[in-house]
């Protein structure tokens, strides 16, 4: 028989630390988003939040990212109707049963739109 202090069950559950392994991949009108679950999880993760936004600034810390929730067990979002040659802010967290945690930010740029060949 195991016993469990209430305590140590208590403490071990936390916010989850960020997702792991953070990818971008740019496209023209897309941004494909992957990542694995974080290292330091602190209970089990119940969803994930992931958005993007256009920034122009030198600072894109200070940019309110609209963001998407999904499911615990989807590891990748693709991110349409975005803009060509375009400077975006992506962000990333995990959520447990005592709440979000801290997010993953990092920026990118789509692709030039390639011309037509006749």
């Amino acid at each position: 028989m195991i016993t469990i202090n209430s305590n140590m069950l208590s403490n071990s559950l936390s916010v989850p630390g960020p997702p792991s392994n953070l990818q971008i991949f740019p496209f023209g009108e897309y941004l494909l988003v992957t990542w694995t679950p974080p290292k330091e999880p602190n209970g089990i993760i119940t969803n994930y939040q992931v958005g993007s936004a256009e920034y122009s600034s030198s600072s894109p810390e200070s940019v309110v990212v609209t963001m998407d929730e999904v499911d615990s067990n989807v590891f990748k979002k693709l991110l349409g109707n975005r803009r060509f040659e375009t400077s975006y802010v992506v962000e990333l967290r995990a959520k447990t049963s005592k709440g979000w945690g801290a997010s993953l930010r990092t920026t990118t740029k789509t692709i030039e739109k390639s011309g037509e060949k006749f």
